[in-house]
């Protein structure tokens, strides 16, 4: 700043006796952003430049000091012919143009001279550097190289949150990118007007963060809607780099940098570049360079912790539990509170959810209006548009209640189901589930006091992507024609309100018939795609990987309704090659070499298969996985498909995305699931595990223990139950089987006859 209005004199005074002796002059700035051009001719009349739209004067020009060139923007001056009519003389305004032409050729050659005595440090993977420094402000600038294809252009974006000193994001307010500019009280910034050569660039209060309370910064570069369009980095991203740097008007010294270039791992989508973290009152820059498959949603849920702070007193349920209704039969209303937050699109507007409410009669089809947020009243049931503020900030969070006097839901009714469907013009515009985080269905009481009593929540599970139309819970009604169970099911399809509507009505929803071009959540509808087929082969494949032969196990489990095996004998595996109806049988258990591919078989009689068991989940596990350090990660190809057992006619074939289970030892590629009206339908939803053989095993067993096996009891009271299966071809009475306890004494007889309970 010092020397440029010297300069800008210095070129003045050589500038203002030589053009007068030229015929024509034309100065060129070397600049390819900026382009400025004076012109002048022998001054038949007076020779003039082109500012905006009026052509001044270029003569007599006077020495003086111009005014700032913050006050006038640069600006294209063209040659004009000396015939041209010329104005009077604009001197300051020519002279601001100049004079930012040598102002920028001053900062150019201050920036050089700054980063020859002061270099940056150019860190590594997991490098740190101290930022000894008093800057009111530290920025960051991100820049990257991509790919160009012929399919639609790889855009990457920068996103960064604002953690707290527990790691969590109190609201997404601290979510920082391209859709909301500036976090709470402005500690960090989304904006322009970095170095040159940054694309996107952050800009860090060091005194607002102690203010808020921020301790730590995380920054990712996510390719948007890579996993949509499948671009990745390590097909569509050459480099990225982030630089960590002070500035002051168009002087910075760059402090540290990170360069990330290839390889990178197959599928990844997003990469966390680096972290500001602020310990004892200074701030570090650390290298961070971790790959992930997260996509922005999913980032959303790791580190939006806070923007779901849960009931005091909340239980919290997963995806297939249940929540016992049995005491609050009598209540004057349950409440059903579905909370999102909906994540921006480029075009600004938000993803629109609507809640409904179906109610189904015991063959699973619609008997009774759809309740919606129009139609918001029903046989026991009203919709309300009004959120429960007990524990959700309303501030972040949209929401609709639905209220449930189950005492008044008519008795045809056997399931009161509440859906969250994607508003039908979003879908138009390609939005879905991936467009929302931190979906939250709360339960709740509310008695005729007015008072609030939170019962439980659920988060939606992750997996829900592309789907636009989610089941959320149902309330079921059970034997003694009683809602004693509201469970959490999480289940979606790709539907708008139309078909959504057929569906309900005809029985089907949930329900694909069509089995060709699978995709994850596919629901198929077996029965109605094969009706001519009683006996089914399932087969789990993949390509061994070269070098040392992997022994991958086909572990098959007919569990119940609540996830849990009814007996031992329902686990099917190479030591158990049936059950014990033998209507489920593993009639291939694969020994092949490196490189070979294997199948596993099991073979099913679904509708033979004893109506306690509910499901049947196939998992393929690798065996002794830790033992040898083997994960699914060498194997590059898996698949699943389904034929008949007699005509060995494909019915349907899915191929893994095997990317998506690289750390997992064991993956859930299916199930067969019975639905309430008698049907069986095939669940797509491959899922990692990470579990020894045992670990797995347990987790779908009930304690069983042996003949002849003790077990101490630790507590004061007990419930014995006592189960049996009725064979189906039994044609003689019911069976009846009674119970009998007796108590004995130390010579093993009898206490009295009032220990003997029956």
């Amino acid at each position: 700043f010092f020397f440029a209005p010297l300069i800008y004199d210095k070129v003045m005074a050589d500038f203002s006796p030589r053009v007068t002796s030229l015929r024509r002059l034309v100065l060129l700035d070397d600049d390819d952003d900026d382009h400025a051009r004076v012109a002048a001719t022998r001054p038949k009349s007076a020779p003039t430049v082109r500012y905006g739209n009026v052509n001044h004067s270029l003569w007599p020009l006077k020495k003086r000091r111009p005014q700032s060139a913050a006050s006038r923007s640069a600006t294209f001056l063209t040659s004009v012919t000396a015939d041209e009519e010329a104005p009077e003389l604009d001197e300051v305004a020519v002279q601001a143009v100049l004079q930012n032409r040598v102002e920028h050729r001053v900062h150019c050659a201050m920036n050089k001279w700054i980063a020859e005595r002061h270099p940056p440090v150019v860190l590594a993977r997991q490098g740190t550097l101290a930022l000894n420094l008093h800057a009111k402000f530290v920025w960051v600038g991100m820049s990257w190289d991509v790919l160009s294809g012929t399919g639609p252009p790889c855009e990457l974006d920068i996103l960064a949150f604002c953690l707290d000193r527990n790691g969590v994001c109190k609201s997404k307010k601290d979510v920082v990118y391209w859709g909301n500019q500036a976090s709470t009280l402005d500690v960090l910034t989304h904006q322009d007007g970095g170095k040159p050569g940054d694309m996107e660039t952050l800009k860090l209060s060091t005194y607002r963060a102690k203010v808020a309370g921020i301790c730590e910064i995380l920054i990712f570069v996510n390719i948007r809607r890579g996993r949509r369009l499948g671009q990745f980095w390590d097909q569509n991203v050459r480099s990225c780099k982030c630089s960590c740097y002070e500035k002051f008007g168009s002087r910075y010294r760059e402090f540290a940098s990170v360069l990330i270039e290839p390889p990178f791992g197959a599928g990844t989508t997003t990469v966390e570049v680096a972290r500001l973290k602020r310990q004892s009152g200074a701030w570090g820059f650390h290298a961070v360079c971790n790959e992930t498959k997260l996509t922005t949603k999913q980032l959303h849920e790791t580190f939006g912790e806070g923007f779901n702070p849960a009931a005091p007193h909340a239980i919290k349920r997963a995806k297939g539990e249940a929540y016992a209704m049995e005491d609050y039969q009598t209540a004057d209303a349950i409440l059903v509170g579905f909370s999102w937050v909906s994540l921006p699109s480029r075009s600004g507007a938000a993803t629109k959810l609507h809640v409904a409410v179906a109610m189904l009669d015991a063959n699973g089809r619609l008997c009774k209006p759809m309740i919606t947020g129009l139609t918001n009243k029903g046989a026991g049931v009203v919709h309300k548009c009004e959120s429960h503020a007990a524990f959700m900030d309303d501030d972040n969070m949209d929401s609709e209640t639905v209220e449930v006097r189950l005492s008044q839901v008519p008795d045809d009714v056997s399931d009161v189901v509440v859906l969250a469907i994607v508003d039908d013009a979003c879908q138009a515009a390609g939005r879905n589930f991936e467009s929302i985080t931190n979906g939250t269905l709360r339960l709740y009481m509310r008695q005729s006091t007015g008072k609030s009593t939170d019962l439980c929540l659920h988060h939606l599970p992750n997996h829900l992507q592309t789907e636009t139309c989610v089941e959320l819970g149902r309330f079921s009604r059970q034997r003694d024609a009683s809602f004693a169970k509201f469970h959490f099911t999480s289940q979606g399809v790709r539907a708008d309100f139309k078909t959504l509507l057929k569906g309900l009505r005809n029985g089907t929803f949930l329900m694909k018939r069509t089995l060709q071009g699978l995709r994850y959540g596919d629901r198929c509808n077996i029965t109605e795609a094969c009706p001519g087929t009683s006996v089914f082969r399932v087969a789990c494949g993949w390509v061994n990987p070269p070098g040392t032969p992997f022994d991958v196990d086909l572990l098959s489990f007919g569990v119940a309704e609540d996830g849990k095996l009814r007996t031992s004998k329902d686990f099917v595996y190479w030591r158990n090659v049936r059950n014990r109806s033998e209507t489920i049988r593993l009639v291939n258990d694969a020994r092949g070499g490196a490189g070979a591919e294997e199948e596993e078989v099991l073979e099913i009689e679904l509708y033979n298969v004893p109506d306690p068991i509910h499901s049947v989940i196939l998992i393929v596990n690798i065996c002794k996985a830790q033992q040898r350090n083997q994960l699914f990660r060498a194997v590059k190809e898996a698949w699943i498909h389904m034929y008949d057992a007699e005509t060995q006619q494909r019915i349907f074939r899915y191929d893994v995305e095997m990317a998506n289970f690289e750390s997992a030892t064991a993956i859930e590629f299916g199930r067969v699931v019975r639905a309430s009206n008698g049907q069986w339908v095939f669940h797509v939803q491959p899922e990692p595990i990470n579990g020894t053989f045992t670990e797995i095993k347990s987790s779908f067993f009930r304690n069983f223990i042996t003949e002849g096996c003790r077990q101490v009891l630790d507590f004061r009271h007990a419930v014995f139950g006592l189960g049996w299966d009725v064979p189906k071809t039994h044609s003689g009475p019911p069976f009846d089987l009674d119970v009998l306890v007796l108590a004995l004494g130390a010579d093993n007889r009898l206490v009295s006859d009032g220990w003997f309970v029956y």
